[in-house]
């Protein structure tokens, strides 16, 4: 945590907490996006995903924050725990949510002039920052009631000097990344999720692989994404190291550099664009990457 302290003030830095939950740190800002810190997400045990890794860290970890970013209210996405937390520590941290989710925050004891609720393409200054909500292919559903009834989104935000995309949970769409790109490119830094896409004849609407995210990465013109959403709750049917290899692999494919999207280690802060050591889970080979539901067994391995 000592680095998160005194970030540089030359580039961006970010700390994968794990799946969606990145602190990004940017004009003199500390960004949190869709905060998801405890051991289980679902509504009910049950019926969920217990976490395989912790989270790197807690709301009482945190020194310092000035806004929240939500995709969308799936429970792996937003959790209500944390959001108590945030809303008791940091009294005037601002939240930036899509359309139609502002009643739930109020219901949560967030108070309206911390709110920011915006439809998609709209956007709004906050000390000097744009966060702007744009679309993403996903759905949104907290209960069996209010089956899209609000909506889901990623999110551009851009300042003076850096700007970051921060994909949310998404499908490939072509024409709406390259939508985002040509409007608000290039970006600086990128989150984007290359997990939890298996079998892919239920998940390919909602949910990219690392080839389409690697897609999105040229797409939106970034110069530098991270891999998020992998490797924390078991979501799906691929193993949990098969992401991260199959995104280098992918790069390596469109003779990109895999240096430009990379994954973290959870809990590893990253001034980005310099220099790291590939982690261990990288160097790691002969696993199992076969997903049972895979069409003709796939195995990457």
């Amino acid at each position: 945590m000592d680095k998160i302290k005194h970030p540089p003030v030359d580039k961006i830095q970010v700390t994968w907490i794990g799946h969606a939950t990145m602190l990004v740190q940017m004009e003199d800002m500390t960004i949190l996006t869709d905060p998801v810190l405890d051991s289980f997400c679902g509504p009910i045990w049950p019926f969920g995903y217990k976490r395989h890794r912790n989270a790197s860290c807690q709301v009482k970890d945190i020194e310092k924050l000035d806004a929240v970013i939500i995709s969308h209210n799936h429970y792996d996405h937003l959790e209500a725990k944390a959001v108590r937390e945030i809303n008791a520590k940091f009294k005037d941290v601002h939240w930036f949510v899509a359309g139609g989710t502002k009643a739930w925050f109020l219901a949560m004891d967030v108070e309206d002039k911390n709110l920011t609720e915006l439809d998609w393409w709209h956007g709004v200054e906050f000390n000097g920052v744009k966060f702007i909500c744009t679309p993403s292919q996903h759905w949104c559903q907290r209960s069996i009631f209010d089956f899209n009834t609000c909506l889901w989104c990623s999110w551009v935000v851009k300042g003076p000097r850096h700007s970051f995309y921060f994909a949310g949970d998404t499908g490939y769409y072509e024409d709406l990344f390259k939508k985002i790109g040509e409007t608000y490119g290039p970006f600086d830094l990128a989150g984007i999720p290359i997990g939890a896409y298996t079998p892919r004849f239920i998940t390919k609407y909602r949910h990219v692989n690392p080839e389409e995210a690697v897609k999105i990465h040229v797409d939106i013109r970034s110069k530098m994404s991270i891999g998020i959403e992998w490797g924390t709750f078991h979501l799906t049917n691929e193993h949990y190291l098969e992401p991260p290899h199959r995104l280098k692999k992918a790069m390596e494919d469109r003779v990109l550099n895999p240096s430009n999207f990379v994954c973290l280690n959870i809990g590893e802060t990253w001034d980005v664009g310099d220099p790291r050591e590939e982690p261990q889970f990288m160097k790691e080979k002969g696993f199992l990457c076969r997903s049972p539901l895979a069409p003709n067994g796939a195995n990457f391995f």
